[in-house]
C-alpha cells in the first residue's frame, strides 16, 4: 500500500538536483531533449527523466515554467562559460 504525498510536500522533501537544474536551464533556452542530453553527456531517456522529475518536484506546468521556478527559488544566475553552465 502506497502513501500519497502532495506535490508541495514532495518538492520540500526532494529538491531539484544540480543536474536537473542544468537541464531545465537548457530547456528554458529552447534546447530539445536530445540537445540537452548531448550537453549534459546523458542518454536522451536520462535527460527526459530528469526534466520530468524536476517539473513534478516544482509543481510546474511545463519545463520552461519549471526552469523559471527553479532559478527563482535558488536565487542564482546561471552563466555560460566555455559551453559549460556554472553557478555564480
Amino acid at each position: 500500500m502506497g502513501v500519497m504525498v502532495n506535490k508541495a510536500q514532495y518538492a520540500l522533501q526532494n529538491s531539484v538536483t544540480d543536474g536537473e537544474h542544468r537541464a531545465l536551464r537548457l530547456a528554458q533556452d529552447g534546447k530539445s531533449t536530445a540537445k540537452i542530453a548531448v550537453c549534459l553527456f546523458n542518454a536522451k531517456g536520462t535527460a527526459q527523466r530528469g526534466l520530468s522529475e524536476a517539473i513534478y518536484k516544482l509543481g510546474a506546468a511545463n519545463r520552461v515554467d519549471a526552469a523559471r521556478i527553479a532559478t527563482h527559488r535558488l536565487g542564482s544566475k546561471l552563466l555560460r562559460k566555455d559551453s559549460l553552465l556554472v553557478y555564480v
